[in-house]
């Protein structure tokens, strides 16, 4: 096998990716379900693009949002902890981890940030860091509400 797959990994290419692989049967995607929309249509994340990773299934979605918006407050902490203590390496490497993550559920500022404190991180430069930081510890309320209300509904 000689193929790839990059992360945030879409189902629908990782499917086609394998079936390709196993000349096995198409596997076609599920309909969406209905979505709350953002009432100021500034919704921290992206449900459109975020639902799809998980088969539309709501509450592995909001099990794993769950599990992600709880560790965001030590998230920043680690982060912050880096910037102060200058170290670059500890800095990449938590940012990195943090893109990741916010990549896989479509949490595109909270995404940007981490992956421009990544970049600058790598090449130790920190002198955006403190407002790339700001910006990243900005989206952790936010994405609580967001979590709030889409639990709810």
């Amino acid at each position: 096998m000689d193929d790839y797959v990059s992360k945030p990994i879409q189902p629908q290419a990782l499917f086609a990716v394998l079936t390709r692989w196993a000349s096995a049967p198409e596997v076609q995607p599920m309909t969406s379900q209905s979505q709350p929309a953002a009432e100021n249509g500034d919704a921290p994340l992206d449900l459109e693009t975020a639902l799809p990773r998980f088969s539309h299934d709501r509450e592995i979605f909001v099990e794993v949002l769950t599990e992600f918006v709880g560790r965001l407050p030590d998230d920043m902490q680690r982060l912050a902890a880096a910037m102060q203590n200058h170290d670059s390496s500890l800095l990449w490497q938590e940012a990195h981890r943090l893109k990741g993550a916010a990549a896989s559920l479509s949490a595109d500022r909270l995404c940007a940030a981490a992956q421009q404190l990544e970049m600058q991180s790598r090449e130790g430069d920190l002198s955006q860091a403190p407002a790339l930081i700001a910006a990243a510890q900005a989206e952790v309320p936010r994405l609580q509400a967001f979590l709030d209300k889409f639990a709810k509904s």
